[in-house]
């Protein structure tokens, strides 16, 4: 026979249940919509409140919650800033995915890996041979260590990985289960670069582009810049005993320009003639044209090896839609193969006259 304090306990569990249990999703929805809408308070000292509540001080919100209101339309560019910046607050304390593997020579298209033996945390190390290398995770080409590691970090502990291999030559396409980056000893610490870019390839899969402020200057030129750096009515000062131009100093192409006499930091470099100015362009731009060259290269190969493969498949297919099917698959890869060669055809820009752009 229940007594009245069993009752008077169940009577509470039933109406925490209905009421503090049937409705978090929407309380927290609600209170949410309320920390986001303060970030646009005209009060700073509100607005980092907001800040600090959903990047920090409540462990009630999740990453996935704040993701949710990421495409806002509505949001101003401080509420999404902000809003992105808690993001990655959360992002960082997320449980992040680990391969198994350290990395060995690497160039574009083809990033050499070593498992760390078998382990059964990491399932993906039995599935893996020394000397493979990674080409693509997905359809992306993986151009350096940094890359794939993001690719790893911005997936969670139990999903896969869907890479294509290198392996004695040929492609191999495998979905690779991650483990826990937490089990991996001696794992290498990740750089804020990194973490933003392990984040905005998880939003990148969710549909959620991360806001990017416009650039300024980005149609100015190198003749713009030598213009900028040396003025006609500004002559070299005579007390230089390199006769700089000491009135119109540019830290690099990608910077301020500063007029006028400064105390610069010893590290920065300062252009001392037009001669200077060009050597410097043009060694930019010859490290630049390696990078589009190394990676066109490695684009055409991996192409190449796909539509090879499709064509064996293709003579090896009995049935009348599976055939269908890999003709399209081939009509796509040849597409952009010979898109590729339009590209290596055409002539590269003047470095003298081609806007400024980071490889």
């Amino acid at each position: 026979m229940m007594n009245i304090t069993s009752l008077i306990i169940l009577l509470l569990v039933s109406t925490i249940t209905r009421t503090g249990l049937a409705q978090p999703a929407d309380q927290n929805r609600s209170h949410l919509r309320s920390l986001i809408d303060q970030l646009g308070s005209d009060s700073w000292i509100d607005r980092d409140h907001a800040s600090n509540e959903l990047s920090l001080v409540n462990p009630d919100i999740r990453l996935d919650d704040l993701e949710l209101f990421l495409s806002d339309m509505t949001l101003t560019i401080e509420q999404r800033t902000r809003l992105e910046h808690a993001c990655m607050f959360r992002f960082l304390a997320y449980p992040k995915g680990g391969l198994g593997v350290s990395f060995g020579t690497s160039r574009i298209g083809a990033i050499e890996i070593q498992p760390i033996g078998k382990d059964p945390r990491f399932p993906a190390s039995a599935m893996l041979n020394p000397g493979d290398a990674i080409a693509l995770v997905g359809s992306d080409l993986i151009e350096s260590q940094a890359e794939l590691r993001a690719h790893i970090l911005s997936r969670s502990p139990g999903e896969t990985l869907p890479v294509t291999l290198i392996r004695a030559d040929k492609l191999i396409k495998m979905d690779l289960p991650l483990g826990s980056l937490t089990d991996l000893s001696g794992a290498a610490r990740y750089e804020p670069n990194l973490a933003w870019r392990a984040l905005e390839l998880r939003w990148e899969r969710k549909g959620i582009q991360r806001h990017r402020a416009d650039r300024a200057g980005v149609l100015i030129d190198t003749s713009d810049w030598q213009s900028a750096a040396f003025p006609v009515e500004h002559q070299p000062d005579p007390q230089s005993p390199t006769h700089r131009y000491t009135r119109a100093l540019v830290l690099n192409p990608m910077q301020i320009i500063h007029i006028g006499r400064l105390t610069l930091p010893q590290r920065t470099r300062i252009w001392e003639s037009r001669e200077q100015f060009l050597s410097y362009i043009q060694s930019i731009q010859t490290i630049m044209d390696g990078y589009v060259l190394e990676r066109t290269n490695a684009q055409r190969s991996l192409l190449t090896q796909q539509i090879s493969m499709l064509e064996d498949k293709l003579n090896n297919a009995t049935q009348v839609e599976d055939k269908k099917n890999i003709e399209s698959e081939m009509r796509i890869l040849k597409s952009e193969l010979d898109e590729l060669q339009l590209q290596t055809t055409n002539p590269l820009p003047d470095p003298v006259q081609a806007p400024i752009q980071s490889p």
